[in-house]
């Protein structure tokens, strides 16, 4: 079974008593996927010791496996794979990764240095997308003023406004990424084609809806407090990959049961993808170890 972690559960095991005997059980039995972003994380962390602790653990988790490439390249390269009719394409980190595959192999490397580049980094690509809502929500509050009867009243039902009616905002920013990944043309029946053939960009662009809707069309118990950001979202397009993701986040947890009902699994995978919450998933792990 391949297991997919978020970051918190990363922290959950960390600190977790059974800490030798759930990543022991993991090794045996299942198959880890750890991610460019968990790196970026636990890289950032402020304390040098839980830093260390941390990418330790991570070390031990992984096995020697090559993490996976931050999400937007593994919708940007399955993008260019559509394009070129290739059938596969490589989801995991590559050579520009190598400073991240350095500090997993050998985390006593990752320093205050590493530390601060890896917070910047993170800001970068939480930054623009928090920016783009705030400054989206007076526009939004405006136009369901006058009509709020069409102001949708929870992240499910955006996901299906969004669906259902901003197909042309959809159609402006994929066919922009595709013209740029690939050179060539896409008409709005090859983005709905290229939609089947790749499950990362629904997910992407319903994680979008969904941050949408919590930081700028939600009428109230709005912002970025208690809510899913940016990474947590784009953890949706690590889905089809696992079949088990876990996570200590409930808000996290919470979006992508939902966004998981879009995702279509890779071609030689049939089940959807079971979301956990880290301590359901440590009794469950425990209890199947227990019973081997």
């Amino acid at each position: 079974m391949e297991i997919c972690f978020d970051t918190s559960a990363i922290n959950g095991i960390a600190d977790s008593k059974e800490k030798v005997e759930i990543i022991s059980h993991l090794r045996r039995n299942h198959r880890v996927l750890l991610t460019s972003l968990n790196l970026l994380e636990v890289v950032s962390t402020p304390s040098d010791a839980r830093r260390l602790e941390l990418l330790s653990t991570m070390k031990e988790l992984s096995d020697g496996a090559l993490p996976l490439a931050i999400s937007p390249k593994i919708v940007r390269r399955a993008t260019r794979a559509f394009a070129k009719r290739k059938p596969s394409f490589n989801i995991a980190i590559t050579q520009e990764d190598a400073p991240l595959w350095s500090m997993l192999q050998y985390p006593e490397t990752a320093g205050p240095e590493e530390q601060a580049e890896a917070r910047q980094w993170l800001m970068s690509l939480e930054q623009p997308f928090a920016d783009a809502h705030r400054q989206a929500r007076p526009d939004f509050q405006e136009l369901f003023r006058s009509n709020a009867h069409e102001r949708p009243k929870s992240p499910g039902r955006m996901l299906r406004l969004f669906a259902d009616q901003d197909i042309d905002a959809m159609y402006q920013f994929v066919r922009n990424t595709y013209k740029r990944e690939s050179r060539q043309h896409l008409s709005v029946d090859a983005m709905l084609r290229l939609f089947k053939a790749v499950p990362y960009w629904p997910l992407y662009l319903a994680g979008w809806a969904h941050q949408m809707y919590a930081r700028a069309v939600s009428e109230q118990d709005y912002g970025s407090r208690k809510k899913p950001g940016t990474i947590d979202l784009w953890c949706a397009v690590y889905l089809p990959h696992c079949d088990v993701f876990v996570t200590d986040d409930n808000g996290q947890y919470q979006a992508l049961r939902l966004l998981n009902v879009l995702s279509r699994r890779i071609p030689r995978r049939t089940a959807r993808t079971r979301l956990m919450l880290f301590e359901s998933f440590r009794r469950w792990l425990l209890s199947s170890a227990a019973g081997s």
